[in-house]
């Protein structure tokens, strides 16, 4: 059965609170002619919309079902996946000073012609 993609764009229109087409084409950047090319061809720029309207779920965008817009509790936590991450925010201040005073260093060593006369970073 093929996806009523004339509906998921009402859908999409309705939760922008979007009123007119010409308003939904601004809103996604085409020309309205286009936007009604997909209307009556059932069709639509699937990665456009997925690009412009950051909400939709994808699932529901490419066949129509389940919930239209993202459920974020359902991303997976990144830090819980990287397990080196460190544990505590002052060891991984102290590494970032650390990496801009070395940066730092090496800078004004490249300004003063290879040679560096501020040691007190070592």
């Amino acid at each position: 059965m093929e996806i009523d993609k004339e509906l998921i764009l009402n859908e999409i229109k309705n939760h922008l609170g979007i009123k007119k087409d010409a308003e939904f084409a601004r809103f996604l950047g085409i020309k309205p002619q286009t936007l009604s090319s997909w209307y009556s061809r059932n069709t639509f720029d699937i990665e456009l919309l997925y690009a412009k309207c950051e909400f939709l779920n994808a699932e529901w965008l490419l066949t129509g079902k389940g919930n239209m817009v993202k459920s974020y509790n359902e991303e997976p936590n990144i830090l819980s996946l990287n397990s080196d991450f460190p544990k505590d925010c002052e060891e991984l201040k102290n590494k970032y000073i650390k990496l801009l005073e070395e940066y730092n260093q090496l800078l004004k060593t490249k300004l003063n012609g290879g040679s560096s006369t501020d040691k007190s970073v070592s």
